[in-house]
């Protein structure tokens, strides 16, 4: 990798068929292609693994590098492109998927990786990869942007439309400008989405005359409806000017946030679904149950900034790193 080459990690789930593995492919050949970055493969293997497969009577298990080793290979000749660079396999001593995904985050800041790749295909039940261990772990940690695809999600050659949902807080706004040199480059269109819940209201009676049904909430709904719309228009002014096409889609509450935001992804026929996240400890850091579900049921990928703040930190040393001319740079 030169200079001022970009890196995407391509987080490599070994277990998986040479057809998925197609499936990723196009993928990131879509992102590495119009990104300007090369795509680096690596595959995890657990010290503690291969020592507890040594008592094992199973020949396959007997020699867990080598038959990660041939599935690296598999997988590889799926590739066939020069954006994709030899894979790597990383022999770490972790005991866990959770403690697999800090290593794997660790090794893409340390390499100033622009993007996180990973699958939640899980066929397996000790699948690392699934999502609950390696990848909820992975994006609620990452210093780096995530980008996941389930089994459903299809891949793209071109990425003309991003669906944002946001609540307008600060970690929000700060993911999306993280976004926009991304949408830029792909030459996106932005669609701000925001759900305006069902307000909690609890009216006062007259002596038990006035029934709380009888309450009307739309007044109140359509006064929050303009609010959020006329700070969305700002964003999207901003966005506008900056180069990025932007439109604002300020959506009634019918069902849970998570359902939601997939329906309007499939409404739009979006190629992918960025999501802002927030910086909390560990112990309480697991994804949202939103997040969590428009990741397992999107149909498109799904990219995570869940902690904005260190990821814009990292993404200003590799501006330093590139230099300033980089078209990545916000």
């Amino acid at each position: 990798m030169t200079p001022h080459e970009s890196l995407i990690i391509w987080a490599v789930d070994p277990t998986q068929d040479p057809s998925d593995a197609r499936r990723i492919v196009q993928e990131l050949k879509t992102w590495a292609e119009r990104l300007g970055c090369q795509v680096q493969p690596v595959s995890m293997l657990s010290r503690a693994d291969i020592e507890r497969s040594d008592g094992l009577a199973f020949t396959w298990k007997r020699n867990l590098e080598q038959m990660v080793r041939e599935a690296l290979a598999r997988i590889v000749k799926v590739t066939h492109t020069e954006r994709f660079l030899s894979p790597i396999l990383l022999e770490v001593s972790a005991e866990t998927h959770r403690e697999m995904a800090f290593e794997m985050a660790k090794y893409a800041e340390e390499r100033m990786a622009q993007l996180i790749f990973v699958n939640t295909l899980a066929k397996r039940t000790w699948n690392p990869f699934r999502l609950g261990g390696f990848a909820e772990t992975l994006v609620a940690i990452s210093s780096v942007p995530v980008l996941v695809m389930n089994p459903a999600a299809q891949p793209t050659t071109q990425i003309s439309s991003i669906l944002f949902p946001t609540n307008f807080s600060r970690s929000s706004r700060k993911a999306l400008s993280l976004l926009k040199p991304w949408a830029r480059a792909f030459g996106a269109n932005v669609i701000l989405y925001n759900q305006v819940e069902i307000p909690d209201v609890y009216p006062a009676g007259f002596d038990g005359l006035w029934p709380a049904h009888a309450y009307s909430i739309d007044p109140v709904r359509r006064e929050t409806e303009q609010v959020r719309r006329r700070r969305a228009t700002r964003w999207a002014d901003v966005l506008t000017r900056d180069g990025v096409n932007t439109t604002v889609l300020i959506d009634w509450q019918r069902k849970y946030l998570g359902a939601e935001i997939i329906d309007a992804a499939k409404a739009r026929a979006v190629d992918l679904i960025a999501l802002s996240g927030w910086s909390r400890p560990l112990a309480q850091s697991l994804l949202g149950s939103a997040v969590r579900d428009v990741i397992l049921q999107a149909e498109c990928p799904v990219l995570v900034f869940h902690r904005p703040d260190q990821i814009e930190k990292l993404q200003h040393r590799i501006e330093v790193q590139h230099g300033k001319s980089s078209h990545l740079s916000p």
